[in-house]
């Protein structure tokens, strides 16, 4: 099966991995959704998605939270200097993403500071359980090179509670946070992190200094 890998643009090697894990699940199509992004286009989607079309913001980081919570109270501020501004808003989010305690990925695993990481999502609508599952499994094969890490869906982790009867409920709840090393906790997608050689040919990494 050859595998056509659609939607957003990624590099000469990120698509050849997406080819071999499709062929490998048996898999017609890869659709990426999401790629990497700067600050600037990070604080612009923040804004789009919570202060202008109110969407609630629950990030895992309280100050991502606290910025979104303050940088919408100025915009919506009837009497307030900054109130309607896209810009200043997307400014004043960009600013503090760049002093998040933890660094700027503490707003968004898709805001890369190294060449040589590249991050995207695959959706995961189109496929069925079962290619769900394969695909999973291809990922996994190609641990901790090229796919350094891997987000998925919660519903796609092993029931928690499989033999731990005899675990009390604070155990079982500690052992549903555990993951393998190279994954964690996602939407409705394969969220990857791949490591790519810069050498690549092809790559968009090549002209990096």
């Amino acid at each position: 099966m050859n595998t056509n890998v659609a939607g957003l643009s990624v590099s000469a090697f990120s698509k050849a991995l997406l080819k071999s894990l499709g062929e490998e699940a048996k898999i017609a199509s890869l659709h990426v959704t999401s790629v990497q992004r700067t600050v600037p286009e990070q604080a612009r989607i923040l804004v789009q998605k919570h202060v202008i079309n109110g969407k609630d913001s629950n990030y895992k980081s309280h100050q991502v939270t606290a910025l979104i919570s303050e940088t919408k109270a100025a915009y919506h501020d009837p009497q307030g200097k900054h109130r309607g501004s896209f810009k200043w808003a997307t400014d004043h989010i960009a600013k503090g993403i760049l002093g998040l305690k933890g660094g700027p990925q503490t707003a968004s695993k898709h805001i890369v500071t190294t060449p040589f990481v590249e991050v995207f999502d695959i959706g995961l609508r189109h496929l069925s359980r079962h290619q769900r599952e394969a695909l999973l499994a291809a990922c996994r094969a190609r641990y901790p090179f090229p796919i350094k890490a891997l987000g998925i869906p919660e519903k796609m982790h092993p029931n928690p509670d499989a033999g731990r009867d005899q675990l009390s409920e604070k155990e079982k709840h500690q052992a549903r946070q555990l993951l393998g090393p190279q994954e964690f906790k996602d939407e409705d997608c394969f969220h990857l992190e791949v490591l790519v050689p810069v050498m690549n040919e092809g790559s968009k990494y090549m002209n990096t200094a």
